[in-house]
């Protein structure tokens, strides 16, 4: 506790020269790496047998434990989106000593609004029309994904319960950070004591919805808001402390980080090792071990970046870059392929041909549908906002802020 109340030694209400838009490629490559890992985790698996080659019980086993894991992406744009969020709020507040909440919620409308309504519009034309005997969900159930409220009453695009968690913290957020600045308390004590409320709170609410309904229940058991808002908050202190001061959180992050790394890297394996839909632990426990994980890694990844030629690969980075649709559109991606194999007769992926054929096609055309939409929705919406509502806070601030969900 100590050493985190050193990291507080200047005031955010000093008052910096603003700078220019900088892309941080390392915060590109991390929501490359956590979008990635929520595609592969939606991959169906190859279906092997005892009697199959060693090769292929091998691929099909190892598909089999990201299919368990690969979830903990979103865990990783929880806290990455925190961070991010609260950063252009924290530069604000240092410029001004205030915050424009009005401007700020309306610009994260237009990063998140304009493409998740094309994906629902889209789908539901394309669902009503040429899939009208294939597809059985209410035009309600796309009514409670627009409204983001999927997360409480269930909807048509189970990922959609991501974005819901996240549009609910961003109205807290502001709500927190216009309570802190009137009541001059937007300090590290009042970040800590609020995080390990949300910490007990989350771990509790879980622990009763796991008593309450034993069986496993995706929606019951992970996607509730207030299930998951430590992970987003700890963003918030991680941007908090590396905002204040960023040669003292390097210099903590280098005294720590020989225990850091395996200590995040053992408990995110359990993730991998323990099937959630089996393991009651993982929901009430482990949601929020790795967030603290993940927000470790984070801070190794930002404090020594520019010594890794990994976090500057052109190419994960450009995912990186495109990862919000992506990770809309992969969902409706995988679905309508997998139909198209059902069409054909194809309905488990025991030959391993046809899983190839369907797995490079399935990861492909995310990628490639994502970058699709981002190009001609995302980036136009987000030009027209800068043209509208330009940012206030623009020292320093990372262009394309938003993790996500993300």
């Amino acid at each position: 506790m100590e050493a985190l109340h050193s990291l507080e030694r200047n005031h955010f209400t000093e008052k910096t020269p603003a700078d220019r838009f900088v892309r941080n490629n390392t915060l590109d490559f991390i929501r490359a790496c956590a979008v990635l890992l929520v595609i592969l985790n939606h991959l169906h698996p190859l279906a092997w047998a005892k009697s199959d080659p060693i090769m292929k019980k091998l691929v099909g086993y190892f598909f089999y434990v990201i299919n368990t894991g690969g979830w903990i992406g979103v865990d990783l744009f929880f806290v990455l989106s925190g961070f991010l969020v609260s950063g252009l709020l924290f530069k604000e507040y240092k410029m001004s000593s205030r915050i424009d909440a009005g401007r700020f919620l309306i610009r994260r409308g237009f990063k998140i609004y304009p493409s998740f309504i094309v994906m629902l519009a889209l789908t539901l034309v394309l669902e009503k029309t040429l899939l009208i005997n294939e597809i059985t969900f209410p035009t309600l159930a796309y009514l409670t994904d627009l409204l983001f409220v999927h997360n409480y009453m269930g909807g048509r695009w189970a990922h959609t319960w991501s974005l819901d968690v996240e549009e609910g913290f961003y109205f807290l957020l502001t709500a927190f950070f216009l309570i802190g600045i009137k009541l001059k308390k937007l300090n590290l004590n009042t970040l800590l004591i609020t995080y390990l409320i949300l910490l007990i709170s989350g771990i509790a609410f879980r622990f009763v919805a796991n008593i309450q309904h034993p069986e496993y229940d995706f929606l019951k058991h992970f996607s509730k808001t207030h299930f998951r808002l430590d992970s987003l908050f700890l963003g918030v202190i991680l941007s908090y402390l590396f905002n204040k001061n960023k040669v003292e959180t390097t210099n903590f992050v280098s005294r720590n980080q020989k225990w850091m790394i395996p200590v995040a890297a053992s408990l995110l394996s359990l993730n991998f090792l323990l099937p959630y839909w089996e393991y009651n632990i993982v929901s009430i426990v482990l949601l929020s071990t790795n967030a603290l994980c993940f927000g470790m890694l984070l801070m190794i990844a930002l404090c020594y970046k520019s010594n890794v030629a990994l976090l500057n690969n052109q190419l994960i980075t450009y995912i990186g870059k495109n990862s919000y649709c992506i990770y809309l559109w992969h969902v409706p991606v995988n679905v309508y392929l997998l139909m198209g194999f059902k069409s054909l007769g194809i309905t488990t992926f025991s030959n391993s041909f046809h899983w190839v054929i369907y797995a490079v096609s399935y990861v492909s055309l995310s990628l490639i549908t994502g970058i699709f939409f981002t190009e001609i929705i995302e980036k136009p919406f987000l030009n027209l906002r800068e043209k509208l509502f330009p940012s206030k806070s623009a020292a320093k601030v990372v262009k394309h802020e938003l993790a996500v969900v993300s």
